[in-house]
């Protein structure tokens, strides 16, 4: 509702403006606007917004001891290249021999161009390969049409030097917004320059557009659409891993000193944030990985909801309640494990509700029932008693 949007918008710019937010009267006005789980949600955390300490049994009240030097024996393993990382310089070597290959054979007249785009196109921290690719394509013809314009109607320089000065201006803003932008409005910017040190520029400009569209290429044919089946698979594992992790962690916080659980918390988090990103970036890729990314979005949130859940009742147990045993969080953190198989084999995961072994445990144990009814789908509400249906991801 548009009275839950304005709440949040005005929350937002006190909090921004570092004033008091004062979120009594937006409380009720959410609740007014029938959306009480998100006014109990700023209920809970009315206390960050008055700007109170939340309580913290274990406060991390020093910095932990400096570590003792690390052997090198030990780097070189911490530093050893897994396999994802194998993989993907194989890909990138391969499209490289492609590239010098092509570029030989064609004659081309700058052949370093050709390279040296594909590394460009195929960095991993750029997003979608497969979307970088079409979008250099794009982005540099937009840009070489650009380039043509200016240098046919410039005859002083004076609006090459406008458009150098107005394009540049724009480029932290188009690489934030897609590839293909920042393509758009680097090339011309290159090429007047080059324009305004040697003649000949639309000659360049041609075979600058021509060397894009081999790289983008040879990107594609050789490096991305071989591999797209592995892309798949790397999603159901990137799952798989943060599940792990988060087994990991709740297996250990309740035991685990104050800096350790601070540590513990941050490499579960970060695990999340891998994952997340990996979704995100195969939202971009073509229908074979996109439908993956899209079915394996719903198992994230809820992922996300579990780690909160652990660390909320790490925290934020209340005084009078007994800690849980190291058996009844083992329980649930192999419950956790044994959904994370399943998830990596394509298995069906069990249709037994996950039920609390004890009263601290309730909300972690409510947030792992809903990421297994997450991962079982609708068949398992739809027919109870048919058995195991097949793992809702195949049909993807």
């Amino acid at each position: 509702p548009p009275a839950c949007a304005r709440v949040m918008n005005r929350l937002a710019d006190r909090v921004e403006n570092d004033a008091d937010p004062d979120p009594g009267d937006d409380i009720a006005a959410l609740r007014l606007a029938d959306m009480p789980q998100l006014a109990d949600a700023l209920s809970q955390a009315l206390p960050l917004l008055d700007g109170a300490k939340p309580p913290d049994t274990d406060p991390l009240v020093a910095l932990a001891p400096v570590r003792p030097r690390t052997p090198w024996r030990v780097l070189a393993r911490t530093y050893r290249p897994g396999p994802t990382t194998v993989r993907y310089l194989i890909r990138l070597g391969l499209c490289l021999i492609a590239a010098e290959a092509v570029a030989l054979a064609a004659s081309l007249p700058r052949s370093y161009w050709v390279p040296l785009i594909v590394v460009v196109i195929f960095k991993p921290n750029f997003g979608s390969v497969f979307a970088r690719a079409l979008q250099s394509c794009g982005g540099s013809v937009v840009g070489v049409a650009i380039s043509a314009t200016v240098l046919a109607v410039d005859r002083s320089g004076v609006a090459s030097l406008l458009t150098v000065a107005f394009l540049a201006s724009l480029l932290p803003w188009s690489i934030r917004r897609n590839y293909g932008l920042f393509s758009a409005i680097l090339v011309p910017i290159l090429m007047l320059l080059i324009g305004a040190l040697q003649p000949g520029t639309w000659t360049i400009a041609l075979a600058r557009l021509v060397d894009v569209g081999v790289a983008a290429g040879i990107v594609l044919l050789v490096g991305y659409l071989p591999w797209i089946r592995i892309e798949r698979h790397n999603l159901d594992h990137a799952v798989s891993a943060a599940m792990d992790t988060l087994a990991a962690y709740l297996n250990a916080v309740f035991q685990a000193a104050p800096a350790s659980r601070h540590n513990l918390r941050a490499s579960a988090y970060a695990r999340l944030s891998d994952l997340r990103i990996a979704l995100q970036r195969g939202l971009s890729e073509p229908r074979l990985v996109s439908r993956r990314a899209l079915a394996w979005w719903p198992v994230e949130v809820a992922l996300e909801r579990v780690a909160n859940a652990i660390s909320d009742t790490a925290w934020s147990l209340p005084a009078g309640q007994a800690a849980p045993s190291a058996a009844q969080v083992a329980a649930l953190a192999q419950t956790l494990h044994a959904m994370s198989l399943a998830v990596e084999h394509g298995e069906a995961v069990s249709a037994d509700a996950i039920a609390a072994p004890s009263p601290a445990l309730a909300d972690v144990a409510a947030e792992l029932e809903a990421l297994r009814a997450t991962l079982a789908g609708p068949d398992f509400a739809a027919a109870p008693g048919a058995g195991a249906p097949k793992h809702p991801i195949h049909q993807v």
